[in-house]
C-alpha cells in the first residue's frame, strides 16, 4: 500500500491564491513566526517572514526526504517548516517567487531547459545532488525474459530487449478492454513525464499496436504493477529509480535510442502542440543524470545555515531504495521511514551537520521519537 503524505500544510489551491495575490501586488506573507525547534535552538525563523516551505509533488522518495529535512531544520536549526502540496509547474513558478523555498528533489532531467535558464539567470540556485544515476523509462518484469524457476514461470518474451521489439509482443501485453492491442501504463495523470511518455508512444508509432493507460495516483500505479508481478503476469509500465519497487521487484529497463537535445526539443514541441503528431525525432530514452536540490535564492541570505546543510545533504540511490521498501513493506508513514533512515545511515547524515550543537539537538529529538542511534 502506498501511503499519502501525513501533512498538507499549504495545499495547491492555497498556494495558487498566494501566487495570485503576489501578481496583484499583495505580499501574500503572514507575520514573522517564532522557531519551533528544540528548546535551546536559535530563533532562526525570525530571519524569515514565515516558515521555510518545502514542496511536495506526491511521490514517495520526496515524502521521506522532506521528512528528513523537516526534522533537521526544525529540531536542529530551529526553523519552522511547512510542506506545500503542489504540482511541478506550480513549484517552478513559486520557487522563483519565494513562495516555496526548497525543492528537495529537482528532476531537471525532465525539464532541463527550464532549470538551465533560471539557474543561469540566478532565479533558482542548485543546492547539490540528492541522488546520482537516477533512472527512468519503460520496464517489464525480468521473468518475462528469463523466466523464474522458483516460481515456475517460463520465459514468455526471451527476445524482448528494447522498445523497438514491443510491436511483436503486443499480444503478450493485451489490453483487457481491447485485446487486439497491447497496453502500456504511461505514468500518473497530471505528471509532465506522463505527457512525455504519451508523446513517445506516437513517436515510436506504438499507437498502432498499443493503447495507453494513466494511473490516477502513485498507489494505483504501484497496485497495477505489483498485482501483475505477484500473479506472474505480463505488465509494461513507466517507472523511475530510486523507488521501493526497484528494491523489491526484479525489473528490466527496455533499451531506447540514446537521449539527445534534438529529441528532447521534439518531445517538448509535441507536448506544446499535438501529442498525436509527435515525430520520429521524439523517439529516445529519457536523459539520465543527477537529481538536484533547488532553492529560492533569497534563502541564502535568510537562512544560510539551512542552505549549507542542504548543500551537504546527499541521500543516494540505494539508501533511498531501502527506505522506500521499508515504508512500503512495513506500511508506515514517511516520517517513520525517515526515522528508519536516521537509524540505518547515521554515519551518512551526521556528515551533513557540521555544528556540534545542532547535531546534539537532532540526536536528542531522534531519541525522543524512539530512534536507536
Amino acid at each position: 500500500m502506498t501511503l499519502g503524505h501525513p501533512r498538507q500544510a499549504l495545499p495547491a489551491l492555497l498556494l495558487a491564491l498566494v501566487l495570485a495575490l503576489a501578481a496583484c501586488g499583495g505580499n501574500g506573507d503572514g507575520e514573522s513566526q517564532d522557531a519551533s525547534g528544540a528548546e535551546d535552538a536559535p530563533d532562526a525563523a525570525a530571519e524569515l517572514d514565515g516558515p521555510i516551505t518545502l514542496y511536495d509533488a506526491q511521490w514517495e522518495s520526496l515524502w521521506i526526504n522532506n521528512a528528513i529535512v523537516e526534522l533537521i531544520l526544525e529540531e536542529g536549526y530551529g526553523y519552522d517548516v511547512e510542506i506545500a502540496e503542489v504540482t511541478t509547474p506550480i513549484m517552478q513558478q513559486s520557487l522563483l517567487q519565494g513562495d516555496v523555498h526548497v525543492a528537495v528533489e529537482m528532476w531537471c532531467i525532465n525539464y532541463q531547459e527550464w532549470c538551465d535558464e533560471h539557474a543561469e539567470a540566478g532565479d533558482m540556485v542548485y543546492a547539490g545532488t540528492m541522488f546520482s544515476e537516477s533512472e527512468q523509462g519503460w520496464y517489464v518484469p525480468r521473468y518475462l525474459i528469463d523466466g523464474d524457476d522458483e516460481r515456475g514461470i517460463e520465459a514468455s518474451a526471451p527476445e524482448l530487449e528494447s522498445v523497438a521489439d514491443l510491436p511483436d509482443h503486443a499480444e503478450l501485453f493485451a489490453d483487457p478492454d481491447d485485446p487486439g492491442k497491447g497496453l502500456l501504463i504511461t505514468g500518473i495523470t497530471g505528471w509532465e513525464v506522463t505527457e512525455r511518455n504519451e508523446a513517445k508512444v506516437h513517436a515510436y508509432d506504438l499507437d498502432e499496436t498499443y493503447n495507453t493507460q494513466q494511473a490516477g495516483s502513485s498507489a494505483a500505479l504501484d497496485a497495477a504493477i505489483t498485482g501483475a508481478y505477484d500473479r506472474g503476469e505480463p505488465v509494461l509500465f513507466y517507472y523511475w529509480a530510486p523507488s521501493w519497487i526497484h528494491a523489491e521487484l526484479d525489473l528490466v529497463l527496455l533499451d531506447e535510442p540514446e537521449w539527445s537535445q534534438e529529441c528532447q526539443d521534439a518531445i517538448d514541441q509535441a507536448i506544446e502542440g499535438d501529442i498525436t503528431q509527435a515525430p520520429e525525432e521524439a523517439a529516445c530514452a529519457f536523459a539520465g543524470g543527477d537529481v538536484e536540490k533547488g532553492i529560492w535564492p533569497g534563502l541564502q541570505d535568510a537562512a544560510p545555515e539551512a542552505v549549507a546543510f542542504l548543500e551537504r545533504m546527499h541521500v543516494g540511490d540505494d539508501p533511498m531504495n531501502q527506505a522506500l521498501a521499508y515504508m512500503e513493506l512495513e506500511d508506515v508513514e514517511p516520517a517513520e521511514a525517515a526515522l528508519w533512515y536516521f537509524e540505518q545511515y547515521a554515519d551518512d547524515w551526521r556528515g551533513w551537520i557540521e555544528e556540534d550543537d545542532v547535531l546534539e539537538r537532532v540526536e536528542e529529538a531522534l531519541r525522543e521519537r524512539g530512534a536507536e542511534i
